[in-house]
């Protein structure tokens, strides 16, 4: 397993224990003010920013968490945009596993796809 590849792992681990303890359930924010590190950012990584937020915005769990995938391992990036970067897939994986424990069908299938593609 790559490093990469298990970072989305323990991401996707920390996001099922969160989702399946019982009690008060505290999760990530989405949070529109990480944008500003990404200001000043060089154009691919505004870019790649900008592409993962789109997804983000439009719930499409699958897309978000790859393009911050692809983000975080952008050499290029600040520390302080590589914990924007890991505070918002967090805050992702939260949103897909709660979306899913309702009943979601677009989050169980990005659940799903996301666990095939760490298979590989």
């Amino acid at each position: 397993m790559t490093l990469n590849t298990g970072i989305l792992a323990g991401l996707a681990a920390v996001s099922l224990l969160i989702s399946g303890c019982g009690g008060e359930k505290k999760f990530a924010a989405i949070d529109p003010a990480r944008d500003k590190v990404f200001q000043s950012a060089n154009p691919e990584v505004k870019g790649q920013w900008d592409q993962a937020m789109g997804a983000v915005r439009s719930n499409d769990f699958f897309n978000a968490t790859m393009s911050l995938k692809g983000l975080f391992e952008n050499p290029a990036l600040t520390p302080e945009q590589k914990k924007a970067v890991s505070e918002t897939s967090q805050a992702v994986s939260d949103k897909m596993y709660e979306a899913s424990s309702k009943g979601d069908k677009n989050a169980e299938e990005a659940i799903s796809a996301l666990r095939a593609t760490m298979q590989r």
